[in-house]
């Protein structure tokens, strides 16, 4: 009872404390920081993660058993930001805390203990000191990156929804290309077309606003969040039409066989989708290069054909959520994902439309 009346009159004296270490890195990294404009909620939120991670650092401080290995070590505490347990003599790691905009919580701080047991001191300051100079070493690449990804979006989005319209004046206006097939795909190109004009409007109205959160009580935003989930699920269940009309039309209709698999509410069913479509895609492809083999080709041109096939299908069925599903650690290989990634998610309408319209030899002809 009196170690817990001694840490509540601790924090409610000091409210946020910052020890020397902190305000060194602080002072050491303001320059390289990239000016990111915060609202008042976000001090305040802010404020709120450094306190109750204070508190929880308290608590571990006092109530953790104490270390028992033989030799030098430095005592846990709380730096300010981040709460360090007894560490042995060496280099103690952790990510960068979430409390600011400007620091990457992929990056690393580290904290180093010497020889005799002591927190490591700046020379310049004599005061303890933690390297938090990596947390926001890259923001300004970081924020080009952000903004690249962004216009690369709304560009993808916008040209999508052009593209797309046009698709679908096409296939309504041509009378003769009408069939379960095309209805298929007008339905699947409206799918997209509605969260390309959800996603531009949550762009802009959230993310273009430079807000770094929805307040929740706000209606309108809650409202566009589930437009934007609703018709991001539809978008890969109308893939999921598609893959089964085709595997039905290749490999029950014509038998062509030889003789001889919170957001998790929504990710979880658009998972399975995709887990089938990839399936579908697999079978697909095996069926093609046996019948392409029947019709005597050459070896070369029986791959080159199913490549092609493939890269038909790929954008149809979403098989590429599957193909990368996790995100690489490196910060060079992790752009590049969020690269590829970004143009697959955002030009997909694009990509749907040009292939199965634009280049359709029946819309051609």
């Amino acid at each position: 009872m009196k170690n817990s009346s001694l840490l509540l009159i601790l924090l409610l004296t000091t409210e946020e404390y910052y020890c020397d270490d902190v305000v060194i890195a602080a002072m050491m990294s303001s320059e390289e920081v990239t000016d990111i404009p915060a609202s008042p909620s976000d001090v305040s939120v802010t404020r709120e993660q450094i306190l109750s991670a204070q508190f929880e650092c308290y608590l571990k401080i006092m109530y953790d058993p104490p270390r028992i290995d033989a030799g030098p070590y430095c005592n846990r505490t709380w730096d300010g930001w981040l709460c360090w347990g007894d560490s042995a003599p060496g280099t103690a790691v952790q990510h960068c805390p979430a409390y600011f905009l400007d620091f990457d919580p992929s990056e690393k701080v580290t904290k180093v203990c010497d020889d005799e047991g002591q927190w490591f001191r700046h020379p310049e300051s004599n005061r303890l000191w933690s390297n938090y100079t990596q947390c926001s070493a890259y923001t300004k690449q970081k924020l080009k990156l952000t903004y690249v990804m962004y216009y690369l979006a709304m560009v993808g989005h916008i040209l999508s929804i052009i593209s797309l319209l046009i698709s679908i004046s096409i296939f309504s206006y041509f009378k003769c290309l009408s069939c379960q097939r095309i209805t298929l795909h007008k339905n699947m190109f409206s799918s997209f077309i509605l969260n390309s004009f959800a996603t531009i409007g949550w762009f802009y109205f959230v993310i273009g606003e430079q807000q770094t959160r929805t307040d929740s009580s706000q209606v309108g935003c809650k409202l566009l969040a589930s437009i934007m989930h609703y018709t991001f699920c539809s978008n890969y269940f109308w893939m999921l039409c598609e893959g089964i009309y085709l595997h039905t039309l290749i490999i029950v209709a014509v038998c062509w066989a030889r003789n001889t698999n919170l957001l998790y509410i929504t990710h979880g069913p658009i998972y399975a989708a995709l887990l089938v479509n990839l399936f579908f895609l697999l079978n697909i492809v095996r069926v093609l290069i046996t019948k392409l083999r029947v019709t005597h080709r050459t070896e070369t041109n029986v791959y080159m054909k199913a490549v092609r096939a493939t890269i038909i299908l790929v954008p149809l069925l979403g098989a590429q959520f599957i193909l990368v599903p996790l995100e690489p650690s490196g910060r060079l290989a992790r752009a590049i994902y969020e690269l590829f990634m970004n143009i697959f998610v955002h030009f997909q309408g694009l990509l749907v439309a040009v292939i199965f319209c634009f280049c359709n030899g029946e819309v051609s002809k």
